[in-house]
């Protein structure tokens, strides 16, 4: 009914929705929303390594290595930093941190085209870190072969007053 009245306004959309569709295929990419893991679930026990006390409140986290300094022929100097995601500790020292995902705009190439945009999987975190007030922070790794979740099982960490 509309576009019986206004016949102008219906071939000026026509001529827009041509001009996008075959602008999108001289382009060859269409993009696509999609999701790639960026950390496992990870559960496990914060210990005290002296005597196996359970440490309540915690903080469990991602972490990522920033480089602070480098020279040559010499040890980096660096530090973790704590990313997302985050959970604390129960009052047994237990956790449960859940995996977290990358959200992508992937970019598909049709047929007629060539090329390629290379490895599009996102950020991986492969490093954990555990933080309690009055201990040493604790760094672990992901193993190689657990791409979805792990048991990190007691993790034991020094006291500060016990620490070098």
């Amino acid at each position: 009914m509309f576009f019986s009245k206004h016949p102008m306004k219906h071939r000026i959309l026509r001529i827009i929705l041509l001009i996008t569709a075959s602008s999108l295929l001289q382009s060859c990419i269409v993009p696509y929303p999609r999701f790639t893991q960026r950390s496992p679930s990870v559960v496990g026990r914060a210990v005290d390594a002296k005597n196996m006390a359970p440490i309540p409140n915690a903080k469990v986290s991602g972490a990522k290595w920033e480089l602070l300094e480098w020279q040559w022929k010499q040890k980096p100097v660096g530090r973790h930093n704590p990313v997302k995601p985050t959970t604390i500790t129960k009052a047994d020292g237990t956790f449960r941190l859940p995996s977290s995902h990358n959200f992508l705009l992937t970019k598909v190439f049709f047929a007629p085209c060539s090329g390629s945009l290379g490895d599009q999987t996102g950020e991986s975190i492969y490093l954990f870190m555990v933080k309690a007030e009055g201990y040493e922070p604790l760094v672990f790794a992901r193993p190689e072969d657990q791409k979805t979740s792990f048991d990190a099982g007691d993790l034991k960490m020094i006291p500060l007053r016990y620490s070098r």
